[in-house]
């Protein structure tokens, strides 16, 4: 019967992946990742540039977890102690592998390729998602040559289309206000 903790979080696991991978960002809930400062400085191994409780670390860990203690326990006959204590520490190895070799990489060649969105008022943009008031709609603008998306709200309240030219006069909190461009 203990055994069945290994199944439930082998199963949770596979099926948020599973979910996360078919809807995409729809249920990958990445904006709503925990992030932690933490102040490690002068510890060179624990150079922590993004926090390590990221959903696909957590997943990663539960569906490892889980399918180690199956294995383990149920085709392998270790008792549930032994079981636990293998599946928690290949659980740790894996996730912590997986964020120093996959998550942090990527978050490295993000942050290089990213701009300073600060510099960005006065940049024309298309509105890719209409504006409607002040509610939020989403602009496409271009910057060295790569075109990037981000939600946006009129200046001004005022309606903007799809398709209409914009200039994007401010930048607060990763929010893009926008005006119509007067041609």
């Amino acid at each position: 019967m203990m055994g069945n903790i290994f199944f439930i979080a082998f199963a949770v696991g596979v099926v948020y992946t599973l979910i996360s991978f078919l809807l995409g960002q729809i249920l990958s809930f990445d904006g709503g990742d925990i992030d932690v400062d933490l102040d490690w400085e002068g510890i060179g191994f624990f150079d922590i540039p993004i926090s390590p409780l990221k959903p696909v670390i957590i997943a990663s860990f539960i569906t490892i977890f889980g399918g180690v203690g199956l294995l383990a326990h149920r085709y392998n006959g270790m008792t549930f102690l032994l079981s636990f204590c293998l599946a928690l520490t290949m659980a740790l190895i894996g996730a912590f592998l997986i964020y120093k070799l996959i998550v942090i990489p990527l978050y490295r060649a993000q942050n290089t390729s990213a701009h300073d969105i600060n510099h960005l008022q006065g940049t024309d943009a298309v509105v890719t998602s209409s504006i409607y008031g002040d509610k939020f709609g989403r602009i496409r603008y271009v910057v060295n040559d790569c075109t990037y998306s981000a939600p946006a709200r009129s200046i001004n309240q005022q309606d903007i289309r799809q398709g209409e030219k914009v200039i994007i006069i401010d930048v607060e909190k990763n929010v893009f206000y926008v005006e119509k461009l007067h041609e």
